[in-house]
């Protein structure tokens, strides 16, 4: 091979699509509406994440045939079979690393991680991480933390910040990309809390080029944090996705597209969505123009007021 075409194969290649989304949650209405649809019906409006080089989710549930193992207000369990949907979703991993995934206890959790490998989805969030996954020459490692979670045992990672910096610092290492996700924030509000932002920063000073997170259930703000050299793009909330939601702000959602080189994230933007029936449709969802709550995707802060970087 020449220098020359060396060059030109070099400057061409590596250069890949991430699609991220929220929660996740294949129970209750969802779960009912699978079964008389079909498996297609979930993600069926949202072609992106099949063309997309990778696709990213929070897995809000239990995938198990376990009763529920706490007492607490919502218990999210979907049955195994349920998980189909997945299949032929486009996500390649997701994070199990929420405060769900013990909802049928530690067997259950298991469950759920042995029906993901049925599906051949990577789950991260647990104590195999780093996931890697290659995609036009390049190893994109996902690692997740999460809190609020009854998993006593280790199977899980909890956010803590020493944590995290070894675990991304280790992921920079065996990978040309970082991807972080964070299950933390406050429920129902639009803006990131203190922890969140913090929890960013030390991911994006550890080496992360992405910070996806989740919890909240409403879209929050989507902004850029440069540390060492490199710009890491942080998702601070990616809202609900598939999910049996009240209608409203937990409605509004939408897919992150973000691109990705060698170098780091490039761009980003977003593709407005709404919860219809427990499945995302696309657009933005009708409003009363007396309604004062922000518009999806409008700026908080100190975030980009905009819809998107160049992309």
């Amino acid at each position: 091979m020449t220098a020359l075409l060396a060059l030109a194969l070099a400057q061409g290649a590596g250069k890949i699509t991430l699609a991220a989304v929220g929660d996740v949650s294949l129970t209750w209405g969802v779960q009912a509406q699978i079964a008389r649809k079909g498996p297609g019906w979930a993600f069926e409006k949202a072609p992106m994440l099949r063309t997309a080089d990778i696709a990213f989710g929070n897995l809000e549930c239990a995938l198990s045939k376990r009763k529920g193992a706490w007492k607490k207000r919502y218990t999210l369990i979907g049955r195994p079979e349920t998980g189909e949907a997945l299949r032929s979703s486009g996500l390649a991993v997701v994070s199990v690393a929420n405060n769900h995934a013990f909802d049928a206890g530690a067997d259950g959790f298991r469950d759920t991680l042995a029906a993901l490998r049925g599906l051949g989805i990577a789950a991260c969030g647990t104590n195999d991480d780093p996931v890697i996954i290659e995609r036009k020459g390049l190893k994109i490692a996902f690692v997740g933390f999460g809190g609020y979670t009854e998993d006593h045992s280790g199977l899980i990672h909890r956010i803590e910040e020493q944590a995290i910096t070894r675990a991304v610092t280790d992921a920079r290492s065996k990978a040309d990309l970082v991807v972080l996700a964070m299950h933390s924030g406050q429920e129902g509000v639009t803006h990131p809390t203190a922890h969140q932002r913090r929890i960013a920063r030390v991911a994006a000073q550890a080496g992360a080029d992405v910070v996806l997170g989740s919890h909240p259930h409403v879209w929050q703000p989507v902004e850029w944090i440069r540390a060492g050299g490199r710009r890491c793009v942080v998702a601070y909330s990616l809202g609900n996705f598939v999910f049996a939601a009240r209608p409203g702000r937990m409605c509004e959602t939408g897919v992150l597209e973000i691109e990705l080189d060698k170098s780091g994230a490039r761009a980003w933007r977003k593709i407005p969505m709404t919860i219809r029936g427990g499945r995302p449709e696309p657009g933005h969802p009708a409003r009363p123009a007396s309604q004062k709550h922000p518009r999806p995707f409008e700026g908080h802060g100190k975030a980009s007021p905009t819809n998107s970087t160049p992309f």
